[in-house]
C-alpha cells in the first residue's frame, strides 16, 4: 500500500487509487534463479539489466570492482572515508621514530562529556598529543569552506591540548600551504595539500616526501 506515503492531498488521492487497482495482485515471494527463466525479446529487453539487478539483493550480493557476471554501469566511493584511510596509513607508515599514529579516536570536547570529537589522525610524541591531524576531501572555493575546517581543528587542539594542527586536502589546481596563528593561544594550525595527480610510478616517493615534510616541521 503506497497511499500513505505522500503528503499532497492530490498525490496521496491519486495513490489511493493505484492501491484500489493493484489490491487484486497477491505479492508471490520468488528465487533469485527464476530470473534465469526470463524470456527477453525487442518488447522487454530494456528491462533486462534492472532485472539483474534485483538479482543481486534477492541473493543479499553486492557490487565489488572484480570481473563478474552482470554489467553495472556506475560504482560509488566515499571519497572522504577513503581520503581518511588514505592519510591515515600513509602518516603511520612514515612516522618517525619517536611518534605514535593514532586513528578515529574519540574524546570529549566539553568537561560535561556530552560533546564527542573523533579527529582523522592524532600524533603522539613522548606519550603526549604532539599534532592533530584532519583530512578533507573537499576543494577550497571560498573563505567559508576554509573557516570552518580551521575552527574544527583550533576545537580540538584546544580539547586535546595541543599547539599543533593539521589539514591536509587532495591538490586542485595550486598547492595549498598556509598557517594560522591562532590570536591569544599558542596554537597553530596549517594547511597543506597533497597531490594525487602524480605519476604511478613516481607516486610513492612522492607520498615519502610529504610524510616526511610534515614530520619534519
Amino acid at each position: 500500500m503506497v497511499g500513505g506515503w505522500a503528503q499532497s492531498p492530490s498525490l496521496r488521492f491519486r495513490l489511493h487509487q493505484i492501491d484500489r487497482r493493484m489490491v487484486e495482485v497477491t505479492p508471490v515471494a520468488h528465487a533469485a534463479s527464476v530470473i534465469d527463466r526470463f524470456n527477453y525479446h525487442r518488447l522487454n529487453a530494456e528491462y533486462r539489466p534492472i532485472h539483474h539487478m534485483c538479482r543481486l539483493f534477492l541473493e543479499g550480493a553486492s557490487l565489488s570492482e572484480d570481473h563478474g557476471r552482470f554489467d553495472f554501469r556506475t560504482f560509488l566511493f566515499d571519497m572522504n572515508s577513503l581520503f581518511e584511510s588514505f592519510v591515515t596509513k600513509l602518516l603511520s607508515r612514515h612516522a618517525p621514530v619517536g611518534v605514535a599514529i593514532e586513528a578515529q579516536s574519540q574524546h570529549r570536547l566539553d568537561f560535561e562529556q556530552q560533546v564527542v570529537i573523533k579527529p582523522d589522525v592524532i600524533a603522539f610524541k613522548d606519550g603526549a598529543v604532539h599534532r592533530v591531524i584532519d583530512c578533507k576531501y573537499k576543494r577550497l572555493t571560498g573563505t567559508d569552506n576554509k573557516n570552518h575546517d580551521l575552527y574544527q581543528v583550533h576545537a580540538y587542539c584546544t580539547a586535546l591540548r595541543c599547539q599543533e594542527g593539521v589539514l591536509i586536502y587532495p591538490r586542485h589546481e595550486n598547492p595549498v600551504d598556509s598557517t594560522f596563528h591562532i590570536r591569544n593561544t599558542g596554537i597553530a594550525v596549517r594547511q597543506v595539500s597533497i597531490d594525487l595527480g602524480v605519476a604511478p610510478e613516481l607516486f610513492a616517493t612522492h607520498c615519502a616526501v610529504f610524510a616526511d615534510t610534515l614530520f619534519s616541521d
